[in-house]
C-alpha cells in the first residue's frame, strides 16, 4: 500500500513561488509516497492555486487543498521582525482545529526544500508527545529559554519543521493554550510562534536529528551531515529567492526551482536570475 503523508504550510501570496519550489522538491524526492498538501492561508490567488495544481497533475503523487483562517484572530500578536515573521507564522496554532479528521500532520515553513525521504520522519512514534522537532541550539545558547521561563531540561525547538500529534493536542486543549500563552509571553517573545510552541508544549517535545531541519548555521557546525540532510532550511534574511548564492545549501533550491519552472513552462535564465536577485537583495536591505 502506498504511504500517505499529510503536510501543512501557512503562508500568503508573497511566498507562492518558494512554496512551488518546496512542493516540487517533496514530490521529486518522495516518489513512492502520496503527499496530501494542505495550505492554510488568508490570501492566496487563483493564479497561484492553478500553478500548484499543474505541479500535482505533472507528478501524480500529490494533492493540494486550501483552508482559510480568520486573520483577525492573530492581529494582536507581536511580530518581532516583519521581514522574517509574517502574520501567518502564527497559523500553525490552529492545525488541530482545521484538520479534526487527522491524528498527525507535518508542518513545514516555506523557506525550505526537501532533499530526501520523509517517510522515516512521518513514521516516528509520537506517543506521549505533542510534537517532534529539531533543537534550536542558537536560542538555547543565548539563554532565551530562561527568559521564557523554561527549565534547563526543557527542549527549545525550531518551529520550521514540526511533526504534530494533533490527537494529543486536541485532547489536552493545547490550541487554546497556545493563544493564551502568546498573550502571557507578549513582552518576552523574540521568535514568534517558535517561542510559544516550545513553552506551551514543554515537557512533551521529542527531539529530532538535525538532518530533519538542517539550517544554514548547521553548515558551519555539522558540515559532515550536509549530504545526509533530508530537510534544508534557509534561516534568516538571506533567502535563495532574494539573493543569488550558489554556495552552501542554495544550490539545492536552484535545482528544484529550475525543475519547477520547466514543468510550468516558465523561463529560467541564470544570468537574468543573478541580476534579479542582486536587485531584490538591495531593495530588501533598504526596508
Amino acid at each position: 500500500m502506498t504511504p500517505v503523508l499529510d503536510i501543512a504550510f501557512t503562508l500568503n501570496n508573497d511566498y507562492a513561488e518558494p512554496l512551488r519550489v518546496l512542493l516540487t522538491s517533496i514530490l521529486v524526492t518522495n516518489p513512492r509516497s502520496f503527499i496530501r498538501f494542505h495550505v492554510i492561508c488568508s490570501d492566496f490567488s487563483e493564479e497561484n492555486r492553478e500553478k500548484n495544481q499543474r505541479l500535482m497533475d505533472h507528478f501524480k503523487n500529490g494533492s493540494i487543498d486550501y483552508s482559510a483562517v480568520d486573520p483577525t484572530r492573530f492581529a494582536r500578536f507581536r511580530l518581532p521582525d516583519y521581514r522574517i515573521f509574517p502574520p501567518e507564522t502564527y497559523y500553525q496554532y490552529v492545525l488541530a482545529d482545521v484538520f479534526p479528521h487527522l491524528d498527525k500532520i507535518l508542518y513545514l515553513d516555506v523557506d525550505i526544500v526537501v532533499n530526501g525521504d520523509l517517510l522515516p520522519l512521518w513514521n516516528l512514534d509520537l506517543t506521549g508527545y505533542y510534537c517532534a522537532g529539531v533543537v534550536d541550539y542558537g536560542c538555547e545558547k543565548k539563554g532565551h529559554k530562561k527568559v521564557l521561563g523554561m527549565a534547563d531540561s526543557d527542549i527549545y525547538i525550531n518551529s520550521g519543521v514540526l511533526l504534530h500529534n494533533l490527537a494529543k493536542i486536541r485532547a489536552d486543549k493545547k490550541s487554546e493554550a497556545l493563544f493564551a500563552d502568546t498573550v502571557k509571553l507578549e513582552k518576552q517573545i523574540k521568535h514568534a510562534d517558535q517561542d510559544v510552541i516550545s513553552y506551551t508544549f514543554r515537557g512533551a517535545v521529542k527531539a529530532l536529528d538535525s538532518i530533519y531541519n538542517f539550517g544554514t548555521p548547521n553548515v558551519r557546525h555539522e558540515l559532515l551531515k550536509r549530504h545526509r540532510a533530508v530537510i534544508l532550511h534557509y534561516l534568516g534574511r538571506t533567502k535563495p529567492w532574494r539573493k543569488f548564492n550558489p554556495f552552501q545549501m542554495h544550490r539545492a533550491y536552484y535545482r528544484f526551482e529550475r525543475q519547477m519552472k520547466q514543468i510550468l513552462g516558465e523561463p529560467y535564465h541564470g544570468a537574468a536570475l543573478l541580476w534579479q536577485r542582486l536587485v531584490m537583495a538591495r531593495l530588501h536591505a533598504r526596508r
